[in-house]
């Protein structure tokens, strides 16, 4: 019963964060391209590119995250330790992100006459 509960708590926390992931997506998109805080200097890009980098960071985040062990239940970090490991996984979710980005961006442009 305890380990249902568990799962059940895991798969809450990783949709969370997936949903979580591409509102932050869409919220940065949003607020560079389509509100005046700051101008788009070069036109705004088309959203393609976009649309495509989220399943990507819908895969990446949770994955980085689960294992970075943040999903397992842990009473023994204290809270210094725990904004460690969630600032970790985030810039190690953040730097395989880019890596698939620039995959992405070659390899796709490499496909177009």
């Amino acid at each position: 019963m305890i380990r249902r509960q568990q799962r059940l708590v895991t798969a809450l926390l990783a949709t969370a964060d997936v949903v979580a992931t591409e509102l932050a997506l869409l919220a940065a998109f949003v607020l560079r391209f389509h509100l005046p805080f700051v101008p788009a200097w070069h036109g705004q890009p088309a959203v393609g590119p976009y649309l495509l980098l989220g399943p990507v960071v819908a895969i990446t985040w949770p994955l980085v995250f689960s294992l970075q062990g943040l999903y397992r239940p842990s009473r023994t970090r204290s809270t210094a330790e725990e904004a460690f490991v969630v600032s970790a996984a985030a810039v190690v979710a953040t730097v395989a992100l880019f890596g698939a980005d620039a995959y992405l961006r070659v390899y796709s442009q490499r496909d177009l006459p």
